[in-house]
């Protein structure tokens, strides 16, 4: 699984906008304190993103639901657990075409009588 990094979670733009903002005359102090601030928020949420990747990828590997979702072709980590959050308790269903149904993957004909 690939895991965006943190230099391309935020726009490298403009964080060098920014950062070259910072270094500019006295006369932009003002602007440039607000722009240290929006970048120290940046930093924040970074932070809290790849803490909770970290979390996430820890309930995806101690879950036995999640590994067993994990064996269908094209599914990760992040869909089975969403998969697995979406389904809940699997056996209140009766079998697999109800599962189905229930994330809307049988169609349904639409059609009248006439």
């Amino acid at each position: 699984m690939r895991f965006w990094t943190r230099k391309q979670r935020s726009s490298i733009g403009v964080r060098a906008w920014a950062q070259l903002s910072t270094t500019r005359k006295q006369s932009h102090s003002r602007a440039s304190q607000q722009l240290g601030e929006c970048l120290e928020v940046i930093d924040y949420f970074e932070e809290k993103m790849v803490n909770r990747d970290r979390i996430l990828m820890q309930l995806a590997k101690d879950s036995p639901e999640v590994q067993l979702l994990k064996t269908i072709p094209g599914v990760g980590d992040i869909s089975a657990l969403m998969i697995a959050a979406e389904l809940g308790d699997i056996t209140r269903f009766k079998n697999a075409r109800h599962v189905a149904g229930y994330i809307g993957l049988v169609p349904r004909l639409y059609a009248s009588s006439v």
